[in-house]
């Protein structure tokens, strides 16, 4: 039996068929995750599969309404994923995904839009003790609330965890082997990352210290990280959070060096309608001389979180997206709770640099600031969500950016139309 088992785990580890393992039915509703494999095939292998559909129309992202820059696209997708479990103690789970961008309008941007077959994930997990679980393979990793990284990587998770507290040790690489299946010109990347965790977590409260590094050879760049994550809850009606952390390291014979912080928090009103109340702020240091000199991500983050809602949200802006570096952010929004299982956002962002640069770390648009002026502009978000028992979700999302004078007084606003629907099979 024990051959058995080592036999099965090595056919895995080489590209078997037999996947395994996987996430929860609710999470798996989630932007970025895989299908749960809920529906029994035999005693020891599942399947499951969801079918998403997205509509992307993306207006003047690079603020100049006289030139044509427009982007509309249609992009189906099929995911199908495998789990096995032949023993309490070893689990595989793997996922593939088929996926097609339509462009229904295209000016001024230079999109490609190929058929993609993606290796989505392929993972072992062994856990021999009760304290103790090991993650072999093409895994997802996220933090709470993707402030830090959310992505899918390849490497090992080592977890041990007794009573509240929780130690995670990880060593992964970005796509160390290929991850479209069609694409035989793909590029693997050779940027590796370790990254350490103590967690400690009750019901209401969370405190996690954590160390990140990150060794990129293309960009001659060496990053560490140092940080602290922590949330506290107040029943029902008040959830703060505060992430903070400090990066050093070197890039190109040069010093990186610089801080970053985010303060939120989110106040439910005791009455009927279910009314909250979304308050936050998030600065990234910056350097005289450089954008990436200073504070940055790890360029793994989402920044994305439920904020009291069913969906999570970009929040520091749907249409910018900035990476939080030289940056300060305020956000304000109210939240509604019509139902359980349905949400709306509206969500308002201010965006200053701490030194005025002429180049933004990363953003989503187009432009870039002219050097001169810190005030980078304004958006307001309108985001929409309704889901239906860990089956079906339906996302809206409208957002405004509102360039500031950073970006010369000809610039226009940028927008976009963003919907989306997943549908576990």
């Amino acid at each position: 039996m024990a051959a058995r088992r080592a036999l099965a785990l090595l056919a895995l580890l080489a590209g078997s068929p037999v996947l395994a393992g996987g996430p929860t039915p609710e999470a798996s509703l989630e932007s970025g995750a895989p299908p749960a494999a809920r529906y029994p095939l035999t005693d020891t292998l599942s399947y499951g599969a969801r079918l998403e559909a997205e509509y992307v129309a993306e207006r003047n992202y690079d603020l100049a309404e006289a030139r044509p820059d427009e982007l509309a696209l249609v992009q189906p997708a099929l995911s199908v994923a495998l789990s096995w479990r032949p023993a309490a103690a070893l689990s595989a789970y793997g996922n593939v995904k088929l996926r097609r961008a339509v462009a229904i309008e295209s000016e001024g941007r230079d999109e490609a839009h190929d058929t993609e077959l993606l290796l989505d994930k392929l993972y072992v997990d062994l856990a021999p003790a009760g304290d103790w679980s090991l993650r072999l393979g093409r895994q997802r990793f996220k933090d709470h609330r993707e402030w830090l990284l959310d992505d899918t990587l390849d490497g090992a998770r080592l977890r041990w965890r007794r009573g509240d507290l929780t130690l995670l040790a990880a060593a992964m690489r970005e796509r160390a082997f290929s991850e479209d299946l069609l694409d035989e010109a793909e590029r693997n990347k050779s940027v590796d990352h370790v990254y350490l965790q103590a967690e400690w977590r009750r019901a209401d409260r969370r405190l996690a210290v954590w160390l990140f590094r990150q060794r990129d050879p293309d960009r001659d760049e060496t990053s560490r990280w140092l940080g602290l994550s922590g949330e506290r809850r107040w029943g029902k009606t008040l959830k703060l959070w505060l992430d903070v952390a400090r990066v050093d390291g070197e890039r190109r014979g040069r010093d990186i060096s610089g801080h970053g912080v985010d303060l939120g928090g989110l106040y439910r009103f005791s009455r009927r309608p279910r009314l909250y109340l979304v308050l936050a702020w998030a600065f990234g240091s910056g350097d005289e001389d450089d954008p990436d000199l200073g504070f940055r991500q790890t360029d793994l983050q989402d920044n994305a979180a439920k904020l009291g809602g069913v969906t999570r949200i970009v929040y520091y802006g749907e249409v910018f997206d900035p990476e939080l570096s030289n940056l300060s952010i305020a956000t304000a929004g109210l939240g509604w709770r019509p139902t359980r299982n349905s949400s709306v956002h509206l969500l308002w962002h201010r965006y200053r640099q701490d030194v005025a640069l002429a180049a933004l770390r990363e953003s989503d648009l187009d432009a870039q600031p002219n050097g001169h002026d810190k005030d980078l502009g304004n958006e307001v978000d309108l985001v929409l969500a309704y889901r239906l028992r860990g089956r079906f979700k339906l996302e809206a999302t409208a957002g405004r950016f509102l360039p500031g004078t950073a970006f010369g007084d000809g610039a226009d606003d940028a927008r976009l139309l963003h919907l989306e629907a997943r549908y576990n099979f």
